[in-house]
């Protein structure tokens, strides 16, 4: 069930997650340490996709894995970057029929920038109007 601003229902089918990492930067060998061959390659694709950097892409990678596992799923599951056709700073990746969004925010107060992201077990209950509302929500600058 899709609630407002953007929130997902904990006692929806399947599992669900959320997690929030500052953005920090590190060096590639670090982020391929962390992730990885096949999802620093993703987290490639993302920077180029949105123009981003690789400490953004790379956490925005972490952020999902960290979902996947609070949802008691396979942290090394292949994810699929999801095609977005808006400009949209929101990028989502699949695995399987679950969905895991992530959004770069920057919050009132904290310095450096932040990557949120959630995951649902169905893509209906992510939408573009429920993410819009995360991204416009007030406690975001």
């Amino acid at each position: 069930m899709r609630l407002p601003y953007g929130c997902i229902d904990p006692s929806s089918k399947g599992g669900s997650g959320c997690d929030i990492e500052p953005v920090t930067e590190r060096s590639r060998t670090v982020w391929h340490d962390l992730l990885g061959t096949h999802y620093l390659a993703l987290a490639d694709m993302i920077t180029a996709d949105k123009g981003e950097s690789l400490n953004v892409s790379a956490t925005r990678i972490w952020t999902a894995k960290e979902c996947l596992k609070k949802a008691e799923m396979m942290v090394d599951a292949p994810l699929i970057l999801m095609s977005r056709k808006d400009n949209s700073q929101m990028v989502c990746l699949r695995v399987g029929k679950t969905v895991i969004c992530t959004f770069l925010v920057r919050v009132k107060g904290f310095e450096m920038p932040l990557v949120f992201a959630i995951l649902v077990d169905e893509e209906k209950e992510i939408d573009r109007g429920s993410c819009l509302i995360v991204e416009e929500n007030p406690i975001f600058t």
